[in-house]
């Protein structure tokens, strides 16, 4: 299947792909989002046997990584320490381990946990490797924790 042809399959398709999104997300703008990288990464693909069945699943694994990123920063921005005491030491701690990091990691930590950012986008940014990123982003984890068992 040429390009002009596996192009013209996700067109007709589209509805289904944005159908199953707007499902599991429940909000145009993200389902809008998750069908557009899909059809992009199923385009980009060289070897797909199955057009369709690839870019379904391409549209799931975009929704879970938006619903991931949902959870994440909804978690962050409506946590009130005073509603729950005792975790208020705990991201006293949180806290103060995510400003001890340097400040390259403390921004690599933000830029992925709480902006949702994937390696391969970090890595178009930063201009290093993903592996380089994922590394520098899993040593800070491994800082901040020791930090916090302290």
């Amino acid at each position: 299947m040429d390009r002009a042809e596996k192009r013209q399959l996700l067109v007709d398709h589209y509805v289904d792909f944005y159908a199953l999104a707007l499902a599991m997300l429940h909000n145009t703008d993200d389902a809008q989002d998750a069908v557009q990288e899909a059809v992009v990464n199923t385009l980009t693909r060289p070897f797909v046997n199955d057009v369709k069945r690839y870019c379904f699943q391409a549209v799931r694994h975009a929704a879970i990584d938006i619903m991931r990123h949902r959870v994440r920063v909804t978690t962050l921005e409506h946590y009130d320490p005073s509603v729950d005491p005792e975790q208020e030491e705990l991201y006293r701690r949180i806290r103060h381990a995510h400003e001890a990091l340097p400040e390259a990691q403390k921004t690599l930590v933000e830029l992925h946990d709480i902006g949702g950012y994937t390696y391969d986008e970090l890595a178009t940014l930063t201009g290093m490797s993903k592996m380089t990123v994922r590394r520098r982003i899993e040593k800070a984890h491994q800082t901040m924790k020791e930090n916090i068992e302290r």
